[in-house]
């Protein structure tokens, strides 16, 4: 595991607060000299059906997931950070795999978006998956959306 000031995971999605989430971490990762990792999830399974997704369906959430990921790269170099790779992975749980992510990135911080209504941090930090959070090999940054903006979907 790297420490805190080597290496930042941040988890985003197509959600407004995720281009406030990267300004965040880009001075974060600029201020301590760190490298910047933006990883976007996608679930595997229709949350609504519950069925698996189909290799086309795969390859156009990869197709969206690229773009979105491109978008908040130009973000966060609009802030002055370079990032030094983009992730897109395919999971059951978003919340398990941005984890694995950290742990198989080393990296020292994972930085999620909350929101008021929904999101991954509150998924982490309900029971009982707050032992996800607990179990994480690095440091957890929860970074509020700002005042009056839309919820995280990730």
């Amino acid at each position: 595991m790297t420490t805190l000031t080597d290496r930042i995971l941040v988890g985003v999605d197509a959600g407004g607060d995720s281009r406030h989430l990267v300004r965040i971490a880009a001075d974060l990762a600029t201020a301590l000299g760190a490298e910047l990792h933006l990883v976007h999830v996608r679930l595997t399974r229709s949350t609504v059906q519950g069925r698996p997704m189909t290799p086309a369906q795969r390859d156009s959430g990869e197709q969206e997931a690229r773009a979105l990921l491109t978008g908040l790269t130009e973000e966060a170099e609009a802030k002055g950070a370079t990032v030094a790779e983009t992730h897109v992975r395919f999971a059951e749980h978003i919340e398990r795999e941005l984890v694995l992510a950290q742990e198989q990135l080393a990296a020292g911080l994972l930085v999620i978006g909350s929101s008021r209504q929904s999101g991954v941090a509150r998924r982490l930090l309900r029971t009982p998956v707050s032992g996800a959070v607990r179990r994480s090999p690095g440091s957890v940054l929860v970074v509020r959306e700002p005042a009056g903006e839309g919820g995280d979907r990730l």
